[in-house]
């Protein structure tokens, strides 16, 4: 029968407490590992603050570009109020027709300047120094850019807000539609 309090025994003991100590320093290293480099992973996608920069200013050019179209559209009415033919602007068909004259100009800038033209940057992305890829690093097809600029109607509600909180709970920071789309936004 062995003793359970001799010398060998309190030696064996003590070795597997060792062991013990040793493994779970060993485990705690690993998780550090990861946990360094899940951050350095995150470090690549571009900030929610960086990204709100960009969108503020690529919003400032669609308005301005708005404008200008809205100053064109104004001034053929004009003309066409010369060459006497009537354009009615508190009808409900026109306001709808500015929206949409609106929305397509914020459509196209973004799909455009996000897609293969423009290399994944707009204006303002350019800017801060960040960049819209697909997943594995490419830059984005038109129909790619065209389905995470349609859903960023539910990315936009409140502000942005739907889209600050998607970003914040995602591992890559991808609003809803980055996820759809399959895109990220990185630094340059």
């Amino acid at each position: 029968m062995e003793d359970l309090y001799g010398p060998e025994a309190r030696k064996k003991q003590e070795a597997e407490e060792e062991k013990r100590k040793k493994m779970e320093k060993e485990k705690e290293n690993l998780l550090l590992e990861k946990e360094k480099e899940r951050e350095k992973e995150k470090e690549k996608y571009a900030s929610l603050p960086d990204r709100a920069v960009a969108v503020i200013i690529d919003t400032i050019i669609v308005w301005v570009l708005s404008f200008v179209v809205g100053v064109v559209i104004g001034f053929m009415s004009v003309l066409m109020m010369i060459v006497d033919v009537y354009v009615d602007f508190e009808s409900t068909a026109t306001t709808v027709i500015f929206y949409l004259i609106g929305f397509c100009i914020l459509l196209l800038y973004f799909t455009i300047l996000e897609g293969p033209l423009g290399g994944g940057r707009t204006i303002g992305k350019r800017i801060v120094g960040i960049k819209v890829t697909t997943e594995d690093g490419k830059v984005p097809s038109y129909r790619a850019t065209i389905i995470r600029n349609i859903l960023r109607i539910i990315d936009g509600l409140f502000f942005y807000l739907v889209g600050a909180i998607q970003i914040n709970s995602s591992s890559k920071n991808q609003r809803f539609g980055d996820r759809s789309a399959k895109t990220i936004v990185v630094k340059v």
